[in-house]
């Protein structure tokens, strides 16, 4: 019934006159498999599939993760009682058939009308942190043409906005695969918002998200409602939307087409290949979902105060030895760490990389079975820009400008993030995401220009909260 619909759809769609104003085609909206539990009659018989496929028998089974099922329904039925060999390949055949049935729609748009990108909306700020949703963006990047995703910078949180969520998770989609994110319900306004939003946030949103890898926004929501439907709708979602304050509208105007005019330099933040790295673990995310994202969140989050872009290298890659140019690797709230990805880890210190665990990292392998690591490894710094940069400098080249900010607090709250321009220059993107501003100084000798206000820049100032800077760096 769905190739014969897709087939149907797309044919029309193709001859359409206006068929030229389509970007992609976006495969779902915001995708959970929820309906997969281990008590639910059809994935019980998928699951039962899946296991003898990738183990050949349940006494194989046993045999790799030392433990004593007697068939395929104990070790679903051991789910719901927490044992860590049941819950890891419940929820990774979970994950794994999601994204299968996804590549499957994918290759029916691709049959029908050839050419067309492809993406799913997932909700990249919660799904891949919940085992039950099936989500990982690593699998459903493998047949799309962007990361899809839906996302939010909202003003809550430790910052004046919480920029970090939707940092990190661009930054595990673009790790995964070097494609833009299409953030097509891009979130900047909280539904029901009465109160004023600042130009600043809404210009802030959407550029950086264009630094850290976004070509593609949608904003939520665009309505056109009257007092009548306040009246009757006082719970309604698109109540204080965007289309109702023309001040946010300029300013998204504003960043879009700043967007495309510095499109040449912005791409330089995604292409750049970053020598430091997060461990992206789907085992630790079933496992341990919690911890690991409250660790990886701490750890990126500072790691984006040191002028270093960070990415994720995720366990697949370490398996498949697609290191990129990462020298010091970083895991952090990953208890359990598959085997496979351990003896990419060992070849990845053999090629002289560093791996720095932070505490409880590193323990168990994904069957929870206790696993010391077989390769050397340090101590991670604590999450605080100036020691996590020594520990960085101890094996990547220092950058050429060092932010010195005269505040107690120093460069905490401050987005710094310096590639090279390929030019031999570099770009330098700041923001302040404190609540106050701060009196700022780039220190290093060159030339500075303001990409954005297209005018020479004072490497002293004053920077206030939500004012993004895209600088140009000419050494001397």
């Amino acid at each position: 019934m769905v190739h014969e619909y897709i087939a149907a759809l797309f044919g029309k769609l193709k001859s359409s006159p206006y068929a030229g104003a389509l970007h992609s085609i976006c495969l779902s909206n915001e995708p959970v498999y929820t309906g997969c539990r281990p008590d639910a009659p059809f994935s019980r018989q998928e699951f039962g599939k899946y296991l003898e496929k990738k183990y050949g028998s349940v006494a194989n089974f046993n045999r790799a993760a030392g433990t004593n099922f007697a068939d395929a329904n104990a070790v679903l039925d051991a789910v719901s009682k927490s044992d860590p060999a049941a819950k890891y390949e419940f929820y990774s055949f979970s994950r794994e058939a999601f994204a299968d049935w996804h590549r499957f729609l994918a290759g029916e748009v691709k049959k029908a009308y050839p050419g067309m990108p492809v993406h799913t909306k997932i909700m990249v700020f919660s799904s891949p942190f919940e085992p039950n949703a099936g989500v990982d963006p690593e699998l459903m990047s493998d047949f799309s043409d962007y990361n899809g995703n839906d996302n939010y910078f909202y003003r809550r949180g430790r910052w004046v906005a919480d920029w970090n969520v939707t940092a990190l998770t661009h930054e595990m989609q673009v790790s995964a695969k070097p494609v833009s994110i299409a953030n097509t319900e891009n979130h900047i306004i909280p539904d029901r918002e009465t109160r004023p939003v600042s130009n600043d946030h809404i210009y802030t949103a959407n550029f950086q998200q264009f630094v850290t890898g976004a070509s593609t926004l949608a904003t939520w929501v665009w309505a056109d409602i009257d007092y009548g439907f306040v009246k009757k709708r006082t719970g309604h979602d698109f109540l204080g939307n965007i289309y109702l304050r023309p001040g946010n509208i300029a300013a998204h105007t504003l960043s879009g087409l700043d967007g495309i005019r510095l499109a040449p330099e912005l791409r330089k933040f995604m292409d750049y290949e970053p020598e430091v790295a997060i461990l992206y673990s789907p085992t630790a995310a079933v496992l341990n979902a919690g911890n690991y994202r409250a660790e990886i969140d701490a750890l990126y989050t500072a790691l984006c105060f040191t002028g270093y872009r960070p990415r994720f290298l995720s366990e697949r890659q370490l398996e498949h030895g697609e290191f990129g140019k990462t020298r010091l690797l970083y895991v952090a709230g990953a208890k359990n760490v598959s085997r496979a990805a351990r003896k990419g880890m060992a070849e990845f210190v053999k090629k002289g990389g560093r791996i720095a665990a932070a505490p409880k990292s590193l323990l168990e392998d994904e069957h929870g079975r206790p696993l010391p690591p077989d390769f050397p490894t340090e101590p991670a710094a604590a999450f605080a820009p100036a020691a996590l940069t020594a520990q960085i400098q101890k094996t990547v080249a220092p950058l050429p400008v060092k932010l010195n900010v005269n505040h107690p607090e120093g460069v905490n709250g401050i987005f710094f993030r310096m590639v090279p321009d390929g030019k031999g220059g570099w770009l330098v993107n700041l923001v302040n995401y404190n609540v106050d501003s701060r009196k700022i100084r780039l220190e290093g000798d060159g030339k500075w220009f303001d990409l954005i206000r297209e005018r020479g820049f004072q490497p002293e100032f004053e920077l206030v909260p939500m004012k993004p800077q895209l600088l140009r760096f000419l050494p001397d």
